[in-house]
Protein backbone atom coordinates (compact mmCIF):
# COMPACT_ATOMS: atom_id res chain seq x y z
CA UNK A 1 0.00 0.00 0.00
CA UNK A 2 3.01 2.30 0.19
CA UNK A 3 2.28 3.35 3.77
CA UNK A 4 5.12 4.62 5.95
CA UNK A 5 5.09 3.97 9.70
CA UNK A 6 7.18 6.07 12.10
CA UNK A 7 7.90 5.52 15.78
CA UNK A 8 8.76 8.89 17.34
CA UNK A 9 9.88 9.72 20.88
CA UNK A 10 7.41 12.45 21.79
CA UNK A 11 7.46 14.06 25.19
CA UNK A 12 6.71 17.75 24.63
CA UNK A 13 4.47 19.77 22.25
CA UNK A 14 7.44 21.65 20.78
CA UNK A 15 9.09 18.38 19.73
CA UNK A 16 5.78 17.10 18.38
CA UNK A 17 5.26 20.28 16.33
CA UNK A 18 8.77 20.29 14.90
CA UNK A 19 8.61 16.61 13.96
CA UNK A 20 5.27 16.97 12.19
CA UNK A 21 6.22 20.21 10.43
CA UNK A 22 9.42 18.57 9.17
CA UNK A 23 7.50 15.53 7.94
CA UNK A 24 4.93 17.78 6.25
CA UNK A 25 7.71 19.58 4.36
CA UNK A 26 9.02 16.21 3.16
CA UNK A 27 5.73 14.56 2.18
CA UNK A 28 3.85 17.53 0.73
CA UNK A 29 0.13 16.85 0.49
CA UNK A 30 0.32 13.18 1.52
CA UNK A 31 -1.79 12.38 4.56
CA UNK A 32 -0.17 12.35 7.98
CA UNK A 33 -1.99 10.29 10.60
CA UNK A 34 -0.80 10.62 14.18
CA UNK A 35 -1.29 8.31 17.14
CA UNK A 36 -0.26 10.09 20.34
CA UNK A 37 0.18 8.62 23.78
CA UNK A 38 0.97 11.33 26.35
CA UNK A 39 3.23 9.56 28.85
CA UNK A 40 5.64 12.10 30.27
CA UNK A 41 4.75 13.45 33.69
CA UNK A 42 4.21 16.96 32.34
CA UNK A 43 2.03 15.75 29.45
CA UNK A 44 -0.07 13.53 31.73
CA UNK A 45 -0.53 16.35 34.22
CA UNK A 46 -1.69 18.72 31.49
CA UNK A 47 1.14 21.21 31.90
CA UNK A 48 1.25 21.59 28.10
CA UNK A 49 -2.39 20.80 27.28
CA UNK A 50 -3.07 24.19 25.71
CA UNK A 51 -0.04 23.74 23.40
CA UNK A 52 -0.96 20.24 22.27
CA UNK A 53 -3.65 21.02 19.68
CA UNK A 54 -1.57 23.68 17.90
CA UNK A 55 1.45 21.32 17.93
CA UNK A 56 -0.56 18.74 15.96
CA UNK A 57 -1.85 21.08 13.23
CA UNK A 58 0.37 19.57 10.50
CA UNK A 59 -1.45 16.24 10.93
CA UNK A 60 -4.49 15.31 8.86
CA UNK A 61 -5.92 13.20 11.66
CA UNK A 62 -4.92 12.45 15.25
CA UNK A 63 -5.77 9.62 17.60
CA UNK A 64 -5.08 10.44 21.24
CA UNK A 65 -4.77 7.48 23.59
CA UNK A 66 -5.90 8.54 27.04
CA UNK A 67 -6.15 6.63 30.28
CA UNK A 68 -5.54 6.85 33.97
CA UNK A 69 -3.51 9.83 35.05
CA UNK A 70 -4.68 12.25 32.36
CA UNK A 71 -5.67 15.31 34.37
CA UNK A 72 -7.00 17.49 31.53
CA UNK A 73 -9.80 17.45 28.98
CA UNK A 74 -8.55 16.04 25.66
CA UNK A 75 -11.56 17.48 23.81
CA UNK A 76 -10.56 20.99 24.85
CA UNK A 77 -6.85 20.43 24.20
CA UNK A 78 -7.48 19.14 20.66
CA UNK A 79 -10.20 21.65 19.77
CA UNK A 80 -7.83 23.56 17.42
CA UNK A 81 -7.87 20.45 15.17
CA UNK A 82 -11.55 21.16 14.43
CA UNK A 83 -12.75 17.57 14.61
CA UNK A 84 -9.72 15.95 12.97
CA UNK A 85 -9.16 13.74 16.00
CA UNK A 86 -10.47 10.75 17.92
CA UNK A 87 -9.91 9.96 21.56
CA UNK A 88 -9.44 6.31 22.49
CA UNK A 89 -8.63 4.50 25.71
CA UNK A 90 -7.33 1.22 24.25
CA UNK A 91 -4.45 0.68 21.85
CA UNK A 92 -6.35 -2.14 20.12
CA UNK A 93 -9.18 0.27 19.29
CA UNK A 94 -6.68 2.87 18.10
CA UNK A 95 -5.01 0.37 15.76
CA UNK A 96 -8.34 -0.85 14.39
CA UNK A 97 -9.46 2.72 13.65
CA UNK A 98 -6.17 3.56 11.95
CA UNK A 99 -6.31 0.38 9.85
CA UNK A 100 -9.83 1.19 8.68
CA UNK A 101 -8.77 4.71 7.66
CA UNK A 102 -5.55 3.95 5.76
CA UNK A 103 -5.02 5.05 2.19
CA UNK A 104 -2.07 4.30 -0.09
CA UNK A 105 0.71 6.82 0.46
CA UNK A 106 -0.25 7.65 4.05
CA UNK A 107 2.34 8.41 6.73
CA UNK A 108 1.44 7.10 10.19
CA UNK A 109 3.38 8.59 13.10
CA UNK A 110 3.22 6.98 16.53
CA UNK A 111 4.28 9.51 19.17
CA UNK A 112 5.08 8.42 22.70
CA UNK A 113 7.97 8.31 25.11
CA UNK A 114 7.08 4.72 26.00
CA UNK A 115 6.42 1.39 24.37
CA UNK A 116 2.86 2.27 23.20
CA UNK A 117 2.01 -1.44 23.57
CA UNK A 118 4.13 -2.13 20.47
CA UNK A 119 1.55 -0.32 18.31
CA UNK A 120 4.04 0.85 15.64
CA UNK A 121 5.42 -2.64 15.06
CA UNK A 122 1.94 -4.15 15.21
CA UNK A 123 0.77 -1.82 12.44
CA UNK A 124 3.91 -2.46 10.39
CA UNK A 125 3.37 -6.21 10.74
CA UNK A 126 -0.26 -5.84 9.65
CA UNK A 127 0.82 -3.85 6.60
CA UNK A 128 3.43 -6.44 5.71
CA UNK A 129 0.73 -9.11 5.69
CA UNK A 130 -1.85 -7.25 3.58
Amino acid sequence: MGINVYDDFAHHPTAIRLTLEGLRRNVGNARILVALEPRSNTMRAGVHADELGPALMAADHVWLKTGDGIDWDPQVALAPLEGRFKIVTRVDDLLQQIKSNLNPGDHVVFMSNGGFEAAPSRLAEYLGNT
